[in-house]
């Protein structure tokens, strides 16, 4: 997979000068884009017995349907990608796709046999994963050219020409659904806890009867743990990200904190009341050129954030309950 290439056309789709002719028009877009994915995912969209474009969908092969993309790999098929125009609503098209999807399956089912829907920028990947031969409702995995980090670069190299591997996707998709209904019910029980899960924090806190202010207090205090297992279990994750992802040498990494951590120290020193990660990249911004901040990543608003938040606990802290604004512990 060109990673590379995949990074340039996240930039692209920042770009509204770019992306203007592509608004409304789905064959600019695929031209544009949608191709330049394939061909980072190693499919070769200009060879037919690789890439098929506007492929006959209908049921056994007749009838007008046509799909965008059919993706082959040593004569079988294994993708059907569907484009819509740039940053279209990818909502409502699950009818279309199930047709498509039912009418290119292949009976036998080691062949199995996945779904992309696409405007350019978001890639969302289906396939029968709940139900055999019925496509499910739900991706189970999405990209966004606009919003990934390496760990999502991993998951879509599953997808590219040289690495696809039908059975091991599916059981990676099972697991990334089961991840969903557990996160999904969490999600459920923090928002409306359940008579069940009540009862067992009314057991933890010695109260025999589930009344309406311990539902309000199980509500309240769910919420607080959440938020302090999330905050924590990020810290080490985007910490390992960051050593993972950063490129530059030691040397490089000690000097870039180093000019983050002094620049972050002047912008909070310089303001009254604690500020967010964004007004101190704004403070940063007016103060330094450009080429005077060390650091390779293009975004650095997000450096910033980045530093002052995994780089600087011990003079930093996050206030007003917000956990992205920020004041220097030395100025209580």
């Amino acid at each position: 997979m060109n990673n590379t290439l995949i990074e340039e056309l996240a930039k692209k789709v920042q770009d509204e000068d770019f992306t203007k002719p592509m608004r409304g028009n789905e064959a600019q877009t695929r031209k544009s884009l949608i191709d330049k994915m394939l061909d980072a995912l190693g499919y070769d969209t200009t060879n037919p017995n690789i890439c098929v474009v506007e492929d006959n969908a209908g049921f056994q092969g007749k009838g007008g349907e046509k799909v965008d993309y059919s993706l082959y790999k040593n004569g079988s098929l294994v993708l059907i990608l569907e484009a819509k125009p740039f940053e279209s609503s990818l909502g409502g098209f699950y009818k279309q796709l199930s047709s498509y999807f039912r009418n290119k399956l292949n009976p036998d089912p080691k062949h199995k046999l996945f779904v992309m829907l696409s405007n350019g920028v978001e890639y969302r990947f289906f396939s029968d994963i709940n139900r055999s031969n019925i496509l499910d409702e739900e991706p189970f995995f999405v990209f966004d050219l606009k919003s990934h980090d390496c760990e999502d670069l991993k998951n879509l190299e599953n997808f590219s020409y040289d690495k696809i591997n039908p059975n091991a996707i599916v059981e990676w998709a099972k697991e990334c659904i089961k991840y969903k209904k557990i996160l999904n019910k969490l999600k459920k029980e923090i928002d409306k806890p359940s008579e069940g899960f009540i009862k067992i924090f009314a057991e933890e806190i010695k109260q025999k009867q589930v009344t309406q202010n311990l539902k309000a207090e199980c509500k309240k205090y769910l919420k607080q743990a959440f938020n302090e297992l999330f905050y924590k279990s990020s810290d080490a994750k985007i910490s390992n990200k960051l050593d993972k992802i950063d490129t530059l040498n030691e040397k490089m990494k000690v000097k870039v904190v180093d000019f983050f951590k002094k620049a972050i120290m002047e912008a909070l020193s310089s303001s009254s009341h604690p500020l967010t990660a964004k007004e101190i990249w704004e403070k940063i911004e007016k103060k330094y050129p450009r080429e005077q901040i060390p650091s390779k990543i293009e975004n650095l608003q997000k450096r910033t954030f980045e530093v002052v938040r995994y780089k600087m606990k011990d003079m930093v802290e996050a206030v007003d309950t917000n956990p992205l604004k920020f004041i220097l512990k030395t100025s209580k």
